[in-house]
C-alpha cells in the first residue's frame, strides 16, 4: 500500500481543485479588468495577480508548517475552514 498523496484519487482531486483555482483566477482577473478604465486595466491585472501568488504562499506555507505529509486532511480541514469562513 502507498502513501495517500500516492493514490488515484487524491491525486484526481488535487488536479481538480487545481483546474478549479485556475478558472476563479482568470475570472478575477478578467472581472477586474472589466471594471477599471481601459487605461489602468494593466495595473488592475497585476494587482489581482500580485494577491492571488500571495494567498498561494499563504497557502502553501500553511500546508508546509502543519500539514506536511497528509494531504488530505489537509485538504479537508482547508476546505471546512474556508466553507465556514465564508459563509459568515
Amino acid at each position: 500500500a502507498g502513501s495517500p498523496a500516492s493514490s488515484g484519487g487524491v491525486l484526481a482531486g488535487f488536479l481538480a481543485f487545481g483546474f478549479g483555482s485556475s478558472c476563479l483566477n482568470t475570472v478575477g482577473v478578467l472581472g477586474a479588468v472589466r471594471v477599471v478604465p481601459a487605461k489602468h486595466a494593466g495595473k488592475a491585472s497585476a494587482g489581482v495577480l500580485c494577491f492571488l501568488a500571495l494567498g498561494t504562499t499563504l497557502h502553501a506555507a500553511v500546508y508546509a508548517r502543519w500539514f506536511l505529509g497528509d494531504p488530505l486532511t489537509f485538504l479537508l480541514r482547508y476546505q471546512l475552514a474556508y466553507t465556514g469562513l465564508m459563509g459568515l
